[in-house]
């Protein structure tokens, strides 16, 4: 959806697409709690369904979807009272810190939809459903696709609302999506209204599984604000290429990296459900193997194609300069990519989420954001230093995440989750 908003903004202007992308930084963090709650949903869905317990997994993803909401609620209050004010902070021009307010209030309007859909799609996935959800993305990015261009463009008997418009089909989409995986939880009977989660037990385990999760994702915006306002510090046609080639590297290596994180959560929960931790580490290493095959060969493509690719979106010689080397250190570090997603995603399955959590927040504070501006500004490398920031904070990552799924911290962490969950829901 966000590339979607991003190219059609890119047919009016180099500071249409900074406004999108600096504000896409806020719009991300109702996406990160719903990554961090879907996270906790994810890890005890596929460890119940694994172990046949469906009483503890049904309670478990009630809870986590009344958790959602009650975390969207606020974040959406916030986006629509000060989305201006959230870009005027970072020292945004004039024009990108309008056109981004507008286009944030909107977005974050659609919080509470944004993290039910995430939620309820981890869960679904955990069950060993993983088709549903990909219907329901399937038909919301065609209804924003369709809807962004109506809107943003103003064709046929649709108003042209420029940036507004884009930002309106992107809320319409979500809620749209929400709606669509409470619907398909409901009917398959994995979600009922006939009483309230109450089992505080099971509602600790997702607090301690999605609590790191979703502070990292808090601490990774976080980071991205000093971050933009270094990139603006190399002007408007660096910030704008930053994320076109950001853009471009998620639409290419994104649905690998976030499928086999997703995959790996799944099959290393399911077999640590059925207590089978041999085949759980033998499933999370495999499927690690599998996404650097596979994302070594998207981010070779991305790394000869990036000029064509970002071409697309602008036809800014200089942002299309900066954007093709932006592309191009985000396919250098694919392999380290690949590696934190995989094993971070099974480390999430079997409950461990303080290991991803430390080699994101170590990474993106000290590396991608510390290293990135020691090289660019102090070094004066320039733009150099901000490429080289990249490569090196997913090789930290990276290895932090591999020493963790290598030791045996997880296998126990799981075993115990599971023990004091079965026993509280034998006692109710």
């Amino acid at each position: 959806m966000r590339t979607v908003d991003i190219l059609i903004t890119g047919l009016f202007s180099p500071a249409a697409i900074a406004a999108i992308g600096i504000a896409d930084v806020y719009a991300q963090l109702a996406m990160r709690v719903g990554q961090g709650l879907g996270g906790g949903a994810i890890a005890l869905s596929s460890q119940d369904t694994g172990g046949q317990n469906f009483t503890s997994r049904d309670e478990a993803i009630a809870q986590s979807l009344l958790l959602g909401l009650l975390f969207g609620i606020p974040i959406a209050i916030i986006g629509v009272l000060f989305g201006q004010t959230a870009l005027d902070l970072l020292g945004a021009p004039p024009e990108v810190s309008r056109l981004g307010g507008l286009y944030l209030a909107v977005v974050l309007f659609a919080a509470p939809a944004d993290i039910i859909t995430v939620v309820g799609s981890r869960a679904l996935q955990g069950t060993g459903n993983t088709r549903t959800p990909m219907y329901i993305l399937i038909a919301a990015n065609i209804l924003n696709i369709v809807g962004s261009i109506l809107l943003g463009l103003g064709i046929g008997p649709f108003p042209e609302l420029s940036i507004l418009g884009v930002g309106i089909a992107t809320a319409i989409a979500e809620y749209f999506s929400a709606i669509l995986v409470l619907f398909a939880l409901v009917s398959t009977g994995v979600l009922t209204t006939s009483k309230l989660p109450r089992n505080l037990t099971i509602t600790r385990q997702l607090l301690v599984i999605s609590t790191p999760q979703m502070v990292s994702g808090i601490v990774t915006t976080a980071v991205y604000l000093p971050f933009n306002a270094l990139l603006l510090f190399f002007g408007i046609e660096v910030t704008a290429a930053y994320h076109i080639g950001r853009r471009m590297y998620h639409q290419l290596t994104g649905p690998f990296y976030r499928a086999y994180g997703t995959v790996s959560s799944i099959v290393v929960g399911q077999a640590i459900g059925k207590g089978d931790l041999k085949q759980a580490r033998f499933e999370g290493w495999f499927t690690a193997g599998i996404s650097i095959v596979l994302l070594t060969i998207s981010g070779f493509v991305l790394f000869v194609k990036s000029e064509f690719l970002v071409s697309i979106f602008t036809s800014d010689p200089l942002t299309i300069y900066y954007a093709t080397n932006f592309a191009k250190s985000f396919s250098v570090a694919i392999i380290f990519i690949s590696l934190y997603f995989s094993l971070a995603g099974a480390l999430h399955g079997a409950g461990d989420a303080m290991t991803p959590f430390i080699a994101r927040t170590t990474g993106f504070f000290g590396i991608f954001l510390g290293l990135s501006y020691l090289l660019s500004v102090p070094l004066n490398f320039g733009v150099f230093g901000i490429y080289v920031g990249i490569i090196c904070s997913y090789f930290w990552m990276a290895s932090i995440v591999v020493y963790g799924f290598y030791s045996d911290k997880w296998e126990l962490q799981a075993i115990d989750f599971m023990e004091k969950r079965y026993h509280s829901v034998a006692n109710k």
